[in-house]
């Protein structure tokens, strides 16, 4: 069924300032007769306009007092002013009119009202029964409605069944299918016989499928080659456990929450940060989360505070939100949206639904630290109020249970937390925290951030969120999006958000979705496939957002275009290879060759070359280095049908196999070529940037090898590049701070240190300032393990922290039998080094593996360990020189140690 009508002005569809601007002029100084439909609060309706058939929100602080004591049914006339703005907007992007609400006494005071057309609502519940009822069948659906066109009351009746239907599919959502199905057909019970005819069967159809489970969870393969040691949580890993979704577990009991919200703008930036806590309850308690000094910037005190709030877990949930407004906006105006924004999201993805009973809410109270629109005591609780009121009632699954309570404005007070007094400690509550957790989002900027942002994981907090109004505006629709536009947002969506709660509850809803919408599921497909045949793709992200798409539709249909199919072993590859796990994976065989035929047929050659350099890293990673020095020739042997960008990463693999295999003068030529290549490569200035330092520093490597005499120039000037004064002051910084940032510097430098017959100077100027680090991805168990060999015989016991840190790196659960073949050459080097007999047990059970685990310790796992020699067979001929020094009697000389290192070639060692 159609229903064609002249859009109003007041429709989302217009969209530029122009049009509402002529609108604007249009209707100025004319008057419109409203009636009150709702009392939303003591000065907020809802009122209905019949020229518009919309219904209008109004609020305000000023109206007179005759205004105020409006009651249901009463009529009000609304004069429109001379400009159409927009004003305290909503997800919705209701345009609001400057108006005068002309009470009967003949005051005007000012209001402002934000109307939602209705006449598109039987259009939408026409698409949901589409969508949801017919699997696809969608002409059927609307056959029987053609011609008729609903009446205001049906309208509202559609409406509220629209949101029935919303809640049959919202997995949070306690009430069975079959009590839902029941009230709507009660509701529809109004409409013609002959629409209710073709209808009802439809919703009967729909609801009384069985209601789907919980969403589908991607599933995840244990990892047969994990090396058995329980790990030491990361820093991220412990904020997630302690705070990330503690609050599904949280006591609501009593539903009064308190938000503490502060905000930072980077300089000379215009995307906004929120920093902020959800507190379980309407009062701080400094027993239970210490109330911080203000504006504290020490890092030691600011990492003490973050850590308690992360032990506080079971009361407070902190959360971070980068926020990128409209361009055309000033950054005060800006602010308002942003806290709009973060607090619809915060209540309706991020903290769970609360117990009340039906006509209930659970208290929100809001405290912002003030700015200069809003000083200390400034109170916005009306506007925000009707806000989420009236966010209620379009979606009231999701927002009704909740109610603004008090939003307000406080000065942070800079004395002593411990001398506030009690009525201070109320005012205040955790504002500080808030501004500590913005700050520490300033790490892009500031480094002394960045080392705190480390420090405590938060770029891995899983309410780390980046949104702007159109992310936001799209969370709600995610539900109904359809269109091409909309699945690109989507996926950027997800993308921007993918190790947030948020990404995982919104693919927990589109999960149940692609369950009954095959055509949502080809419209995802199809949105991957546009990107990927962009000119110049990120690869990268697309590698993510595959993945994401594969958690909502479980599975690539057989039918999918050749880019997704290449996307899917690329995907694969790339997830084995992080993990260090290079198995063997089904497809890579003759499919394999035909697909790979088909796609440069069709013009997919940089896909291809993403896959195949891909496999390469595979086949490096199971040290098949001449296989794979195979498949990347053959790629350059037709490098003219790639991009230069792909051509740098071409040239760059075939120098790292090279260098793998022995061939350094060969090794460096392929890097200079690669570039060489760069230079001219369509790159931004940060892409290029990373590929220039990754090459450059494969390269600094092969001259260490090789052992050329200008190699200490060379990697000074790597060094430099990367903003380093010297080599001296790169060995200084880099022990001191430990950036994820600067770990391949810091293993370049380590190798630089470890080759240089007179680095004497250089190894005391490292070690003098280092300081401990936490990470537990490559190439950290390296850099522990260089660290451990440079500190014996100078302090022998943390050496031996250090040899144990760089095992349990590679020890990690999700490490497989690459670290395995790593941890099995630090252990050896250990045992030569110390004596200890431990480091010699561990070196042998990693080389002959373990049927039965190791199970040493107590909560160590039992996994077996595999025989080196059959997970990696091309291995074989190095396992010699491990056994030879394992099977000495007593610690090995230095001069051996040095030949044992170099078992394992180029950057595995």
């Amino acid at each position: 069924m159609t229903h064609e009508h002249t859009p109003s002005f007041l429709e989302s569809d217009i969209q530029t300032r122009e049009q509402r601007t002529v609108m604007s002029k249009r209707l100025a100084n004319k008057v419109f007769e409203m009636t009150v439909v709702e009392i939303l609060a003591p000065n907020s309706w809802l009122l209905r306009c019949p020229e518009f058939d919309s219904r209008v929100y109004v609020t305000s602080k000023r109206l007179q007092k005759g205004i105020t004591q409006l009651q249901v049914g009463d009529r009000v006339s609304c004069k429109v002013a001379t400009q159409l703005k927009l004003h305290s907007r909503t997800r919705w992007q209701f345009f609001a009119l400057e108006v005068s609400v002309m009470s009967p006494d003949g005051h005007a005071p000012t209001a402002v009202f934000a109307p939602k057309p209705i006449q598109g609502l039987q259009a939408t519940f026409r698409d949901d029964l589409k969508r949801l009822c017919a699997a696809g069948r969608h002409k059927q659906v609307a056959a029987g409605y053609e011609g008729w066109v609903p009446d205001a009351q049906s309208l509202e009746h559609l409406e509220a069944a629209t949101i029935i239907v919303g809640n049959a599919l919202n997995p949070g959502f306690p009430r069975s299918n079959r009590e839902l199905g029941d009230e709507c057909r009660a509701r529809l019970a109004s409409l013609p016989e002959s629409v209710r005819a073709v209808l009802f069967p439809k919703l009967d159809a729909f609801f009384l499928k069985p209601r789907p489970a919980a969403a589908r969870q991607p599933t995840v393969k244990a990892n047969s080659l994990a090396t058995r040691a329980q790990p030491t949580p990361s820093a991220s890993a412990q904020w997630n456990k302690a705070s990330a979704l503690r609050v599904d577990s949280w006591d609501h009991a009593t539903p009064l929450y308190t938000i503490y919200i502060d905000e930072s703008w980077p300089v000379d930036s215009k995307e906004g940060i929120l920093g902020g806590i959800v507190w379980r309850g309407d009062r701080p308690d400094r027993n239970k989360l210490a109330i911080p000094k203000q504006h504290v910037r020490a890092l030691s005190t600011l990492q003490a505070h973050l850590d308690g709030l992360k032990a506080a877990g079971a009361y407070a949930l902190p959360f971070i939100v980068e926020y990128t407004p409209p361009q055309h906006i000033n950054r005060v105006d800006a602010y308002e949206w942003m806290l709009q924004d973060v607090l619809l999201v915060l209540l309706g993805w991020v903290l769970p639904r609360p117990p009340v009973g039906a006509g209930q809410v659970a208290g929100i109270q809001v405290v912002c630290e003030s700015i200069s629109r809003y000083p200390d005591g400034h109170d916005h609780t009306e506007v925000f109020r009707g806000i989420l009121r009236q966010a209620g009632r379009f979606l009231p699954e999701r927002y009704g249970c909740w109610g603004i309570t008090r939003f307000h404005w406080r000065q942070k007070d800079e004395r002593p937390p411990e001398h506030f007094t009690e009525k201070e400690v109320e005012a205040q509550g955790y504002l500080g925290l808030a501004d500590m957790l913005c700050y520490a989002a300033l790490n892009k900027v500031n480094p002394k951030a960045q080392e705190l942002a480390e420090a405590v994981g938060l770029s891995q907090m899983r309410t780390y969120f980046r949104l702007n109004p159109e992310r936001v505006k799209l969370l709600d629709q995610a539900e109904r999006a359809q269109s091409p536009l909309e699945m690109s947002a989507l996926l950027d969506l997800l993308y921007h958000n993918r190790q947030s709660c948020l990404a995982d509850r919104l693919i927990d809803n589109l999960s149940l979705r692609a369950t009954r919408d095959p055509e949502f599921v080809r419209s995802l497909i199809e949105a991957l496939d546009r990107e990927y045949s962009q000119k110049n793709p990120n690869l990268r992200a697309l590698d993510h957002q595959y993945a994401l798409v594969m958690r909502i539709i479980g599975s690539l249909p057989s039918e999918a275009p050749i880019p997704l199919q290449l996307a899917a072993l690329a995907a694969e590859l790339k997830r084995q290879n992080h993990f260090g796990d290079p198995l063997k994976i089904p497809g890579l065989g003759e499919s394999y060759l035909r697909l790979r035929t088909r796609a440069l047929e069709n013009g997919y050659a940089d896909q291809v070359a993403h896959v195949d350099l891909n496999l390469a890293v595979r086949q490096r990673d199971r040290f098949e280095f001449d296989a794979a020095h195979r498949l990347t020739q053959r790629l350059l042997e037709d490098e003219l049908l790639f991009s230069l960008h792909t051509r740098v990463k071409m040239y760059s693999s075939a120098g790292q196999d090279e260098a793998l295999t022995g061939q350094l003068s060969a090794a460096i030529m392929r890097f200079d070529r690669a570039l060489a290549l760069l230079q001219d490569a369509d790159l931004s200035d940060a892409q290029r940037g990373d590929e220039w330092h990754q090459t450059a520093i494969y390269r600094a490597i092969v001259m260490i090898d090789a052992g050329q005499d200008d190699r200490k120039v060379q990697i000074e000037k790597v060094l430099k590049r990367k903003g380093f004064e010297n080599i001296g002051q790169a060995c200084r910084k880099l022990g001191a701070e430990n950036t994820l940032s600067d770990q391949y510097h810091h293993y370049l430098v380590l190798r630089l240190l470890m080759d240089l017959a007179d680095s004497t100077s250089l190894v005391a100027e490292y070690l003098g300032h280092q300081a401990p680090f936490k990470h537990l991805s490559h190439p950290w168990e390296l850099i522990a393990f260089y660290r451990a060999w440079l500190l014996w015989p100078r302090n022998p016991e943390l050496s031996r922290a250090y040899f144990d840190q760089a095992l349990s790196i590679c020890l990690q659960p999700h490490h497989g039998v690459t670290l395995q073949a790593i941890a099995a050459m630090i252990a050896s080097i250990a045992w030569g080094m110390t004596g200890e007999g431990r480091y010699r047990e561990k070196a042998v059970q990693l080389i002959d593996g373990n049927s039965e685990g190791d199970g040493e310790g107590a909560g160590e796992s039992t996994i077996p360990i595999p025989a080196l020699e059959s997970a990696l067979p091309t291995l074989k001929g190095q396992l010699e020189p491990w056994r030879e020094l394992l099977d000495q009697s007593a610690p090995a000389q230095e001069s051996v140690l040095r030949a044992a290192l170099k078992v394992l070639p180029f950057n595995y060692r």
